[in-house]
């Protein structure tokens, strides 16, 4: 009667406690409890099928108010006067018109019932929860005589199937009974009520034998009992002398800044969820001393501190507080084509401020996170590109914006000059050069002038070439940036006898091979001198070039340097008369990665081609190599293998990069010369790069006599 007519009563107490058989319930009963509940009064239900029937009070035949319980029960919907009010309907709980299940408040219900004198055993679950502690109690651990007659369960089977979204419900048993099993759970409201149901009519049984019929004492349930009463703030004055009183703790705090319920999460030693209350508050009750993380989580929201850890030591832990940002979210799009919208700066400005920056990745993609309510400006840039539209506006209100999207073309330019005078520089074969890597060529018309057009932004090399001229300079850097580049201009002037290079040629290996061949080339005059300059990779020490042939010619080794791992030669032949469409092949003692250059020179001595030669290795440095000229105007080359890293070479003074390959398998092989012949015979000459410095290399190089 109290309970349904005096909610005041109940919020005055620190718990609600039911035993026996606790079945029927007005509205009026089930509301003060719940109200009571969520204003901070635990509730401990040491019994089951509570709140199973909705009954109501009536006045009695001699005018006594609230004296008569009505309860149609089964019959409700036939003989109810009021079953479709569902305050005052008399059916079950659970049902229409009251849909009121039990489990949404005590978090499990009436499931079903049995009349056997023994009951089931109570097995246990969840055994690390601190409602277990001091009994010793594992998980399937079980005590006897338990459940019965009646229990409940989460979703009330057999009777009904009505699982309940209940957050944080802790499931202490799961105990087989004739039908469905039976289900004691605990569980925390936000505002730190803690909710119990034993679950089973019998739970008395394993505390006295009184009137019973079997005798189910067990010193475990005293303790337990004891356990939650304490835990409620119960505790009981005169314990028995076999129930020890132990403390649990609390970890507590608020969140600033939330307009709506967050969620907060516990996890280590033990593991809880819970929500905030209307005023940002949050509470963990029963707790075990350990160490722990507090995560706050909302849907939009940005949380600072993003979580803390938390020590419980023989205490509870109060404000453990948090603040939130405005809620945000994310703007994204893509660029297409990803080719060149990849790597593309995306800037997010509103007004005249930038609010931040991405990069397209590589599917051309990007986004922007941690974005707030307003209205911005999306702009993408990249050197070289134009883009479709320039911007767009992006408004964020509430929600992500995705498909804020992009078209990319790459901006092209031309780079053109001329070759005078225009009788000279007719014909003559113009290379674009980006490092290494040819990029264009071109020829000078009738009047000498030369273009390359789609050409990107970047850095290039300009070189002309005919034969029977020399030009000057003998190339030029272009750098292209936004713009067309025109005036890169050459004088051509007929070459004076001497040395002049013909063909060049070169296979790159990037898969190991025993074999380099060459592409087929060929030769334009008589007695030419061929070099082929071989870099390789090694298994092991000592690898060498075993043999050089191609063109029907005899090839001779000019210098060998392998004294690091890799080798470096120089093969040499002499053909008497134009080659038409020849290949040449090394063999390699071992089956590994390398390159072949090979060269021609025009106006090398026919009786004694080359001159000095030099080699050289280092396990660490800057490779270099000189040697004495022997004659007047000779052109020194050299090749290179560096065992360590791919790496392109940093020329010394007045040298040409003639070709390098950085492997796939991170070598470096590279063929370099001097840009010019030197003039006097008894010269110092240094074949030498000035970076990379910290790698082993192995280095030939030889002088090139012209005939005299």
């Amino acid at each position: 009667m109290d309970t349904s007519n005096n909610a005041a009563a109940i919020v005055q107490h620190k718990a609600y406690v039911t035993a026996g058989h606790n079945e029927y319930w007005t509205s009026s009963m089930r509301n003060n409890l719940e109200a009571a509940a969520n204003a901070g009064t635990n509730i401990a239900v040491f019994t089951s099928n509570s709140s199973y029937w909705q009954v109501r009070y009536e006045t009695s035949s001699s005018g006594t108010a609230n004296r008569v319980i009505v309860g149609f029960k089964e019959s409700a919907s036939t003989f109810d006067p009021l079953f479709n009010d569902p305050a005052n309907s008399t059916t079950n709980f659970r049902a229409s018109p009251i849909n009121r299940p039990e489990n949404v408040f005590l978090g499990a219900m009436y499931g079903d019932f049995t009349n056997t004198d023994n009951g089931f055993p109570f097995v246990v679950s969840q055994s690390s929860y601190p409602f277990y502690r001091n009994t010793g109690l594992a998980n399937g651990n079980s005590m006897a005589g338990l459940v019965g007659d009646e229990w409940d369960n989460t979703a009330g089977l057999p009777t009904s199937n009505m699982p309940a979204n209940i957050q944080g419900l802790i499931v202490l048993s799961n105990s087989p009974t004739s039908s469905s099993n039976a289900n004691a759970v605990i569980h925390q409201l936000p505002g730190g009520a803690l909710i119990f149901d034993a679950s089973t009519l019998q739970w008395s049984w394993g505390l006295d034998n009184t009137m019973t019929p079997i005798n189910a004492v067990n010193a475990k349930v005293a303790q337990i009992t004891t356990n939650i009463l304490n835990d409620m703030g119960a505790t009981p004055l005169a314990p028995s002398s076999n129930v020890l009183l132990t403390s649990t703790y609390s970890v507590a705090g608020h969140i600033s800044g939330i307009t709506s319920v967050a969620t907060v999460t516990l996890s280590g030693t033990d593991s809880r969820v819970t929500s905030t209350d209307s005023n940002g508050n949050y509470i963990f009750k029963v707790l075990m001393n350990g160490s722990y993380t507090v995560t706050p989580s909302q849907t939009g929201a940005t949380f600072m501190p993003a979580g803390q850890s938390v020590t419980i030591n023989g205490a509870s832990v109060p404000n453990v507080n948090f603040s939130t940002a405005a809620p945000s979210f994310t703007v994204s799009g893509s660029i297409t084509p990803a080719s060149i919208g990849s790597g593309s700066t995306v800037t997010l400005t509103q007004g005249g401020s930038t609010i931040s920056t991405a990069t397209a990745d590589a599917s051309g993609n990007y986004s922007f996170s941690n974005v707030v309510n307003g209205s911005y400006t999306v702009t993408p840039t990249k050197s070289g590109t134009a883009f479709s539209p320039t911007s767009q506006a992006a408004t964020v209100n509430g929600a992500p914006v995705s498909g804020v999207n992009f078209t990319a073309a790459t901006q092209t330019w031309t780079v053109s000059g001329s070759i005078t005078p225009a009788a000279n520089g007719t014909g003559a074969v113009v290379t674009l050069k980006q490092g290494s890597t040819t990029t264009a060529t071109a020829t000078a018309d009738g009047t000498g002038a030369f273009t390359f057009t789609g050409i990107i932004n970047g850095a290039y090399t300009i070189t002309p070439s005919k034969n029977g001229f020399s030009f000057s300079p003998a190339s030029q850097g272009a750098t292209v940036n936004g713009a067309n580049v025109t005036g890169v201009n050459f004088t051509a002037q007929t070459a004076g006898t001497g040395l002049a290079i013909d063909a060049t040629t070169f296979k790159d290996n990037n898969s190991a091979s025993s074999t380099i061949t060459t592409a087929a080339f060929s030769t334009t005059a008589s007695n030419e001198l061929l070099l082929a300059f071989i870099a390789s990779d090694a298994l092991s020490a000592s690898v060498t070039v075993s043999s050089v042939s191609g063109g029907s010619l005899t090839w001779t080794l000019v210098q060998r340097t392998n004294a690091q791992l890799g080798t470096s030669e120089i093969w040499r032949a002499f053909a008497t008369s134009p080659l038409t469409n020849i290949t040449v092949t090394a063999n390699l003692s071992q089956t590994v990665t390398g390159s072949m250059t090979v060269m021609s020179f025009i106006g090398a001595d026919p009786a004694g081609p080359v001159g000095a030669t030099v080699t050289a290795s280092a396990s660490s440095g800057a490779p270099s190599a000189s040697l004495i000229t022997t004659r007047n105007n000779s052109l020194v080359l050299g090749v290179g293998s560096d065992w360590d890293t791919a790496t392109s070479r940093t020329l010394g003074a007045n040298q040409t990069l003639v070709h390098q390959l950085l492997s796939a398998n991170g070598d470096t092989y590279w063929v370099q010369r001097q840009t010019a012949p030197t003039p006097l015979s008894g010269t110092s000459v240094s074949i030498n790069d000035t970076a990379p410095t910290g790698d082993r290399y192995n280095l030939s190089i030889c002088e090139i006599l012209p005939a005299p």
